[in-house]
């Protein structure tokens, strides 16, 4: 590798670390650490069975770009295979972080199943509590063969269940949106030192 082809690869590996750092979505950062390690580990073993020389990492995240939503990762990394030895260390310093993201993650899932349970039985106990209301006014007007009282008594207990319904879908949404926001908020203190791990990368290059 020539040198200037050695600066654009540390350029733009420094920006792609940089916009993922950046980037505000817990969930897409995690994952797009995790294709990281997976391309250092495709690295290390394409070195042992001679893969090909040059590695296009934008082609290698362009399915996480579709499945986590807007990645906008404008620089392509070139990484001569045969020219560089992956230090360990490069691994442990993206490992490091995703594990900090990964048990966020975690308890974020945690507090969102615990806030639906808790959501659910709320919604559980509001319904039963309708139902409970113009039952026996149902039962009466059945009883009294009144047609037109039970269809009236079943449109009002329907349209108080939709209203209870549709304000309990806003709070359980603003709930699940609080919990993801409070995270990711957590996650923005957790990113990769694109110095360190640049200098950890280069640290093993073998002379050409």
């Amino acid at each position: 590798m020539n040198d200037h082809a050695d600066e654009d690869d540390i350029g733009d590996l420094m920006s792609l670390i940089d916009e993922l750092n950046a980037h505000t979505d817990l969930t897409v950062k995690l994952k797009s650490q995790a294709k990281i390690l997976s391309f250092i580990n495709e690295a290390n073993d394409g070195k042992k069975s001679d893969a090909p020389v040059v590695k296009d990492y934008k082609k290698e995240i362009g399915r996480a770009k579709n499945d986590f939503g807007k990645f906008g990762f404008q620089s392509k990394l070139r990484l001569e295979m045969k020219s560089l030895l992956i230090d360990p260390r490069v691994k442990e310093i993206v490992e490091t972080q995703r594990k900090k993201l990964e048990d966020l993650q975690h308890k974020k899932d945690e507090e969102v199943e615990e806030f639906m349970e808790e959501h659910a039985e709320t919604k559980f106990k509001a319904v039963q509590k309708i139902k409970n209301k113009f039952k026996v006014q149902i039962a009466i007007a059945t009883t009294q063969k009144d047609a037109e009282k039970i269809k009236k008594l079943e449109e009002e207990q329907a349209g108080e269940k939709k209203k209870v319904e549709e304000s309990l879908t806003e709070k359980s949404t603003a709930g699940k949106n609080e919990i993801k926001e409070r995270y990711n908020e957590m996650a923005q203190g957790i990113a990769i030192d694109a110095k360190e791990f640049v200098e950890a990368l280069l640290a093993k290059r073998i002379d050409t």
